[in-house]
């Protein structure tokens, strides 16, 4: 019996799915520098509020935010989840069609390595020493 040979350029719809799962891996990473940002932003800042005497005019008090880089972390965390997620969903996927579509899989999961490991170690240099 002949063995199913599937659609045509499967390899596409497997590289697709792999850089998309690489762009997704990214932007949650960057949310997390972002909300990183806007943590240490808010818990540096000063509030006015309406003193007891009025004639005194407004009191300045310090924020009541403390900053701490948990968010950053959960998305330093699930973003490198997702992206090791990908590379390693590609390579089996791509391990089921090598012989009928070769492709440079080797490179590609190399640059998703190096893409991602530059993307953490970025942010948690950002989020760990400069945000802090």
């Amino acid at each position: 019996m002949e063995k199913y040979r599937g659609p045509k350029d499967q390899y596409r719809r497997i590289e697709r799915r792999y850089i998309t799962g690489l762009i997704v891996g990214i932007v949650i990473i960057s949310m997390g520098i972002i909300a990183n940002v806007f943590n240490v932003a808010l818990s540096e800042s000063t509030i006015q509020v309406p003193g007891i005497d009025p004639g005194a005019g407004p009191d300045t008090i310090q924020s009541p935010f403390d900053a701490n880089a948990s968010v950053g972390i959960i998305a330093l965390v699930v973003g490198g989840v997702v992206n090791f997620y990908s590379i390693n969903k590609y390579r089996g996927d791509y391990a089921e069609i090598a012989d009928k579509e070769p492709r440079p899989a080797g490179k590609l999961v190399g640059i998703g390595l190096v893409i991602t490991l530059l993307a953490l170690g970025g942010s948690g240099y950002f989020i760990f020493v400069l945000a802090s």
